[in-house]
């Protein structure tokens, strides 16, 4: 959070300034004096980026005196055809409050729109947009067959900044700050056919953190800098009092999801991989309901690239844990007015308000403050209720919810419907005879299946498994149960099998675990809730899967295998136009 003297006190602008600058800083033309009518400074926590949206004025006594600032005017401020308001001209905004002023913007003008505005009155009014520093990076295109370039074997940490590598080979200045260390490994990083600042933010966001136009004090001025959203921490910043407009908004549900499925290639195999996450609370408050009273998963699928930042089962469950931690509860879902000026207000800060009938905390995601040169101005933050969040639609931007739909369709149109899918899986140990006459065990595995043109044959894929931890769950959901007794290392048995006991059998007594805390397992739903007192055991897979292929009938007997082990199998559909 920044620190400003006065800078959340309810006290009126005692000044305000407007410079530009046409030769990189070293001079500057100022533009106050009652030039500026009213200006915005905008910042939102998706994009890490302040914009200023300044009303100037330019009627008749500043066109006559050969100070307009009108890009088709000539005048003593577009010396030589160039607009003082263009040409990437650098600018610097600063407030000051009681007398003790600050930068509150830094940036460039442009490049955008300058719409100039004739009054009836002759009051005439430009608006002029301006950008902050990164926006040279954002209009730097990198086309990967000339300037496409692999960075690999690479840190990014406070120490060895492999960002600001990045900005040097492409010719900008290495001005990125890393303020808190994410200490993050890249393997192997390819750029091209993107732009600067999606090179640069592109390993920042996939590990949940933060690249934004911040202040530094060190420097004294804005930097772009590598931030943590610090996302556990639910201590307050500030705690602001007054009279404020407090505005709940609801119209964001619609972007909620309750469970993501991350796919990655994995960098040691060389194989798709993927991790699964999901929020029993957020699927209870914001779930779809399903017309029994109960609550279904809003989904998400994030596809990472070939040669992806993230690579390895570890850091892709990290990027999911963050990314539905982002997504899963409304935003902004609060909305403070406040009317005076709170300049030490940040992206990412969770701010207490306290107002005459509630207390509210809101992780900033959006500031507005808007400033009338005299007057007390306003701030409207925009955020989450009680938690802090990171780069929201960053996530959302990567989500591929509509991808299983649409291969559907493209399999419809290639070769007609899909197949019926088998169902009622279920699996017997039982001893046969082998050809010596001895006793061996094998599994015999059976199913339901329509078998219809569409049908070749069914395919049975199979696994041995141990036994790693049995229990007894005091509770439990569809998709859940709680063992209070327990004391896991949470994630530890992503990617093994839950086996539910009690009377239920076949298909829904076994499932993969997608998550799991210190006394709870997350997995995928069974039909019926698991009960208190359920028994269950958590297998642990020891071999790759093995296939057996079945042509005609529903079932198949598996055979190799060790007595008293245990087998976790799967039984899927082979369409006709699928080659065994």
């Amino acid at each position: 959070m920044r620190s400003i003297a006065n800078g959340n006190d309810c006290t009126n602008v005692t000044s305000f300034s407007f410079k530009v600058s046409t030769d990189y800083g070293v001079s500057w033309t100022s533009l106050t004096g009652g030039r500026v009518l009213g200006c915005s400074l905008d910042y939102s926590h998706d994009s890490g980026r302040w914009t200023a949206e300044l009303d100037i004025a330019n009627h008749q006594y500043f066109r006559d005196n050969n100070l307009s600032l009108d890009p088709g005017h000539t005048s003593s401020y577009n010396t030589g055809s160039v607009p003082l308001l263009g040409a990437y001209h650098n600018v610097q905004i600063d407030i000051a409050k009681d007398g003790t002023g600050a930068t509150m913007f830094e940036g460039y003008v442009g490049p955008s729109d300058i719409e100039g505005v004739e009054d009836v009155e002759m009051d005439d009014v430009l608006r002029c947009s301006c950008v902050d520093g990164m926006q040279p990076w954002a209009d730097h295109w990198i086309d990967k067959e000339l300037e496409g370039w692999t960075l690999g074997d690479v840190t990014l940490s406070t120490g060895t900044n492999c960002l600001n590598t990045i900005l040097g080979h492409y010719g900008h200045a290495k001005n990125i700050i890393v303020e808190d260390n994410p200490n993050y490994y890249l393997y192997h990083y390819e750029m091209g056919d993107t732009n600067i600042l999606d090179a640069v933010s592109n390993p920042v966001n996939s590990i949940g953190f933060v690249l934004m136009w911040k202040w530094n004090s060190t420097n004294s001025e804005f930097r772009p800098t590598v931030v943590d959203p610090m996302r556990d921490d639910t201590n307050a910043d500030a705690d602001l009092a007054g009279n404020f407009r407090i505005i709940r908004t609801r119209y964001t549900e619609a972007n909620i999801r309750t469970k993501i499925r991350w796919v990655y290639k994995d960098r040691t195999t060389g194989k798709q991989a993927s991790v699964q996450c999901a929020d029993a609370s957020a699927k209870a408050l914001y779930g779809i309901p399903d017309g029994n009273g109960n609550r279904l998963h809003k989904y998400m699928r994030i596809v990472e690239k070939d040669l992806s930042v993230i690579d390895t089962r570890a850091e892709a469950m990290d990027a999911c844990e963050k990314a539905l931690h982002d997504v899963s509860k409304p935003c902004p879902g609060v909305e403070i007015h406040i009317p005076w000026l709170c300049l030490n207000i940040e992206g990412g800060d969770l701010i207490q308000f306290t107002s005459h009938s509630e207390t509210v905390k809101v992780g900033v995601t959006g500031i507005r403050h808007r400033i009338e040169p005299g007057g007390p101005g306003s701030t409207t933050i925009s955020g989450t209720l009680d938690a802090r969040i990171g780069n929201r639609r960053f996530w959302l931007l990567k989500g591929r919810t509509d991808w299983i739909g649409q291969q559907d369709q493209a399999d419809r149109e290639l070769r007609g419907a899909t197949a019926n899918a088998p169902n009622k899986l279920d699996a017997e140990g039982l001893w046969k005879e082998a050809e010596d006459g001895s006793t061996v065990p094998i599994l015999h595995v059976r199913w339901a299946g329509i078998r219809d043109w569409r049908t070749k044959g069914y395919r049975v894929k199979y696994r041995q498994c141990r036994l790693d931890d049995s229990g007894t769950a005091d509770s439990g959901t569809a998709d859940s149960l709680t063992d209070s007794s327990k004391s896991w290392v949470p994630h530890e048995f992503i990617g093994d099998y839950v086996q539910l006991g009690g009377t239920r059998g076949g298909e829904d007594a076994t499932r993969e675990i997608i998550a799991n805390t210190a006394t709870q397992l997350i997995f995928e739903a069974v039909s019926t809730s698991v009960a208190g007192s359920e028994p269950y055991k958590i297998l642990k897979p020891t071999t790759d899967w093995q296939t057996k292929n079945v042509d005609q009938y529903s079932f198949a007997q598996l055979e190799g295998l060790p007595a008293g082990g245990y087998v976790v199998a799967q039984v899927a559909v082979v369409p006709k136009s699928i080659d065994k």
